[in-house]
């Protein structure tokens, strides 16, 4: 009995994480590689329209974004949402991607890059 218990647990928590995958893009516009971490939602379906939300931050922020999408289509309404999270911890790559000119307060050529991509 407590071999099934085990193996029954053991199923249900690799189901659950079975959704988030974490990938290497390469990005031209940027001239280096980038983790890029997605969810899809279990009843994904190509024919229905997905809200798509967008972390920036991911290694910090992905999870509770994650975690609060399935909450919130599960219990309050909100449709099923694809997550996409780009990570930006290595080499303070933030800094870089949401620099900005300190006289006009317009995105620099980093900036604008990360922007494209």
């Amino acid at each position: 009995m407590k071999k099934i218990t085990l193996t029954l647990a053991l199923f249900i928590g690799l189901n659950a994480f079975a959704q988030v995958k974490t990938e290497i893009i390469e990005s031209f516009k940027l001239q280096q590689k980038r983790d890029v971490s997605y969810y899809i939602p279990e009843d994904y379906n190509e024919e229905d329209q997905h809200t798509l939300i967008v972390v920036l931050d991911a290694e910090y922020l992905f999870d509770d974004v994650v975690a609060k999408a399935k909450f919130y289509s599960r219990f309050h309404g909100m449709p099923p949402a694809i997550v996409v999270g780009i990570h930006q911890q290595a080499q303070q790559a933030r800094f870089k991607d949401c620099s900005f000119s300190e006289d006009n307060g317009l995105p620099t050529e980093e900036g604008k890059a990360f922007l494209n991509f």
